[in-house]
């Protein structure tokens, strides 16, 4: 091999080498990069806080509900807030006052209530809104009419449809109903497509897509509010009521703490599943959608002063029920931490806060359980008297 030859051949040797030892190192190199990400993965504190052994989350636990988180003295500042937070959700418009639905139709055909042993007649209701988040609310007229009337809204996943069995218990103890499912859910209202001007073509599919709206000049929070006081606004129009309560599972039992807190026509309030102070939802962020971790809103109200509202006034009273085994939102006992100061606070204003739980059912659901629990305090059924007594 002639020297020059023998130049390049070593010269290739020494390339390869220094190449494959490149690559040993980049990989070695990838390879302890990815040892080193995994072991701090492994060993990183959880994001998931867990529940103690007493139900309730650390953070929660820790808060003074009694003076930080309510700051209501007097009937007076219960006013206040109702106009604060009246004026956050209807920033940029009117509020319902004594708006009246845009369509009424009368003893309407509806074959998927018409199975209820106890429903005399229906009326179907539309209130209008804007981007065409139309809500249609159904007002179910009892047999033999008590003067009691029972709203009911439904949440996110659900038509208030899937609520039958609780209607056929308020109607067969003669009391109406008047029934909704939140915007863009259920087969009544509407999934709309329309041409926002900063945001381009939409269609809402969804009550959690509403917070694409959700703006400095535009609070979605009155899409959820506005059909139950308007639809309300009509049916004690046509007649008067004795006792009007409300009901609300889930995401529904959200707008029924919202709704009680701004409307005292609501004298009873049922709230199954459906909020929990935000010490809660920052222990467990996966519960409850945009509309409850709203901090614009609960800055103006905190979700304990929310309860209070809707618990305070002569005669009324609130009651929130949770499944202590819900896999989906509001599992284990944090309830605790703020019950005592909201229904002492609730007393102080003339009426009632309590709260119940169902510890046997594991879903998230309005059980049969609640359901009677409700029953039983919204229209008590008199105990016969024993026997020999006067």
């Amino acid at each position: 091999m002639t020297k020059p030859a023998r130049m390049v051949f070593w010269a290739a040797i020494i390339i390869a080498a220094f190449s494959s030892g490149w690559l040993v190192r980049s990989n070695t190199s990838a390879e302890r990069l990815a040892r080193t990400y995994a072991k701090y993965v492994k060993g990183k504190p959880s994001h998931k806080v867990n529940l103690a052994e007493d139900g309730i989350f650390p953070m929660v636990a820790a808060n003074d509900y009694r003076h930080a988180l309510i700051g209501l003295q007097s009937p007076a500042d219960i006013t206040t807030r109702r106009a604060a937070l009246g004026a956050f959700i209807w920033r940029g418009t009117s509020a319902p006052g004594k708006q009246l639905p845009d369509g009424v139709e009368t003893d309407v055909f509806e074959p998927l209530l018409f199975d209820l042993d106890n429903l005399a007649s229906v009326d179907r209701l539309t209130v209008a809104q804007a981007y065409g988040i139309d809500s249609v609310a159904f007002h179910l007229k009892a047999k033999d009419s008590q003067s009691c009337l029972m709203v009911y809204q439904e949440g996110h996943r659900d038509s208030f449809l899937v609520r039958k069995r609780f209607f056929d218990k308020v109607l067969s103890a003669g009391c109406d109903v008047l029934a909704l499912s939140l915007p863009a859910t259920g087969p009544h209202n509407p999934r709309p497509t329309f041409h926002h001007s900063r945001f381009g073509v939409l269609t809402i599919h969804d009550p959690d897509a509403l917070e694409i709206l959700e703006t400095e000049g535009f609070g979605t929070t009155k899409l959820f509010i506005t059909p139950v006081l308007v639809a309300l606004n009509h049916v004690l129009a046509q007649r008067s009521y004795a006792k009007v309560g409300m009901t609300g599972f889930s995401g529904g039992g959200w707008v029924t703490q919202l709704v009680a807190a701004l409307d005292p026509r609501i004298t009873y309030s049922y709230a199954v599943a459906g909020s929990a102070p935000l010490a809660v939802h920052a222990s467990r962020p996966s519960w409850g959608s945009y509309e409850q971790l709203m901090g614009r809103l609960y800055e103006i109200v905190t979700y304990p002063e929310l309860y209070v509202m809707g618990a305070s006034g002569s005669g009324r009273r609130q009651l929130q029920a949770f499944n202590r085994e819900d896999p989906c939102c509001f599992a284990g006992e944090n309830w605790r931490a703020y019950a005592g100061a909201v229904a002492e606070k609730a007393r102080k204003f003339g009426g009632r806060f309590r709260v119940v739980m169902d510890s046997e059912t594991v879903r998230h659901t309005l059980s049969q359980r609640i359901e009677d629990t409700i029953m039983d305090d919204f229209m008590p059924v008199a105990k016969p008297a024993p026997e020999g007594s006067s």
